[in-house]
C-alpha cells in the first residue's frame, strides 16, 4: 500500500455519507436546478426593473431566493391586470415556492439511511421537525420541477424583453406534488 492509496482510502472514508449513489446524483440535480431557478429569477427581476441589464443586476446582486421572490412578487403586482408577464409570473410563483421548499427539505435536512431501509430526510426548524421518506424518483421529481420552473422563467425573460411572443409560452404546468 502506497501513501497515496492510503490517502485516497482515508478521503473516501471521511467523505462517505452513507447515502446511496442514486440519491446523491439526484440531489446534485436538485442543487444545480435550484441555483438556476435563483439565477433565472434574478434575470426576470432584472427585465422587470429596467431595459438596462446592469441596473437590474445591481439591484439583485447577492439576493437569495426569498428576497428575489418577494421583490419579484412586488414588481409583478405593479403591472397591469391584463399583462401577460404578470399572469405568467403569478402562475409560476406558487409552483416555484413549492419546488424550492422541497429543495430546502432535501438540501438542509438530515439524511437518514441505516442499512437497507428507506431513505428519510428530517428537516428541523423553529416550528419543529418534519421527516419524509424519499425515493430516488421523488428526488428526481423535485429536480424536474425546478428545471421546469427555471426554463419557464427564462421564457418569461424573453417575453418581457419582447424577444418571444406570449402565445408561444407553454400553458400546461406539468406540476405534480410527489410528497
Amino acid at each position: 500500500m502506497t501513501a497515496r492509496h492510503g490517502a485516497d482510502e482515508y478521503r473516501r472514508e471521511v467523505t462517505s455519507t452513507g447515502i446511496d449513489t442514486e440519491h446523491l446524483v439526484a440531489m446534485g440535480e436538485v442543487a444545480v436546478w435550484a441555483a438556476r431557478v435563483e439565477r433565472t429569477l434574478a434575470m426576470v427581476i432584472t427585465a422587470l426593473i429596467s431595459t438596462e441589464a446592469a441596473t437590474g443586476a445591481t439591484m439583485t446582486n447577492g439576493m437569495g431566493y426569498s428576497a428575489l421572490s418577494d421583490l419579484g412578487k412586488r414588481l409583478v403586482d405593479q403591472r397591469p391586470e391584463n399583462d401577460h408577464p404578470r399572469a405568467i409570473c403569478l402562475n409560476l410563483l406558487p409552483r416555484m415556492k413549492e419546488a424550492m421548499a422541497h429543495r430546502n427539505h432535501l438540501l438542509h435536512g438530515h439524511w437518514n439511511q441505516l442499512g437497507e431501509g428507506p431513505v428519510s430526510v428530517t428537516l428541523t426548524r423553529m416550528g419543529g421537525s418534519k421527516e419524509r421518506t424519499c425515493s430516488v424518483e421523488q428526488v428526481e421529481q423535485v429536480a424536474y420541477e425546478l428545471a421546469s420552473v427555471a426554463k419557464r422563467l427564462f421564457l418569461l425573460v424573453l417575453i418581457i424583453d419582447d424577444v418571444l411572443e406570449y402565445d408561444w409560452f407553454p400553458s400546461s404546468t406539468g406540476a405534480g406534488d410527489t410528497w
